[in-house]
């Protein structure tokens, strides 16, 4: 993320809560990098984006089979009743009963595959953001902001300002923050 703009594959799970994030440099007019905006969206969005896709499928399986059964039932009845005798045979019955199970796991291999690719543009939507927005922050406040105190000074309502605004503008995103490197290996603030 101090290189290049990046997100995370899958999500992770911190004293935060379960989010997945995107990171993007925030250089200096030298091209140095100086921080990384990061944004992040909770695994209950996904999932609520996740639910609304598929949420259809129960509705269209109840109408189809209800549709089914009409048909047979009311239109013609000794339809009904050679299906009913084909379907007493253990053949038939094994043979629907395979294809009942392979339409399942393709049912399944696609939903995984929908699920991953949903992630990887949520990761790509979020890196997008954190690169569009790291250019809006002031390299100048930035330096200028190390100890808690600094939160009473201009430069850091401007930062926050800014990250307030990106939460507004992307109703997703739960945390926007920045995070830089400490003297100390493995340590952010």
């Amino acid at each position: 993320a101090f290189s290049a703009p990046t997100s995370t594959k899958n999500f992770y799970t911190d004293k935060w809560g379960t989010m997945v994030s995107g990171y993007a440099p925030i250089k200096d007019s030298d091209g140095n990098t100086l921080a990384v905006v990061a944004v992040d969206v909770d695994s209950m969005t996904f999932a609520t984006i996740n639910n609304s896709t598929f949420s259809f499928l129960p509705y269209f399986l109840g109408a189809f089979l209800l549709f089914v059964l009409i048909r047979l039932s009311a239109f013609n009845t000794s339809l009904f009743k050679e299906l009913w005798k084909i379907l007493q045979m253990k053949r038939a019955l094994m043979i629907v009963g395979l294809c009942a199970v392979f339409s399942f796991l393709i049912t399944y291999v696609l939903y995984i595959h929908t699920l991953n690719v949903m992630k990887e543009q949520l990761g790509h939507k979020l890196m997008a953001i954190a690169d569009t927005v790291a250019t809006d922050f002031d390299t100048k406040d930035l330096n200028s902001l190390h100890w808690a105190k600094d939160m009473h000074t201009d430069a850091y309502q401007r930062v926050f300002k800014k990250l307030n605004e990106i939460r507004e503008k992307n109703q997703d995103i739960k945390w926007a923050y920045i995070q830089r490197l400490t003297e100390k290996d493995g340590v952010f603030e």
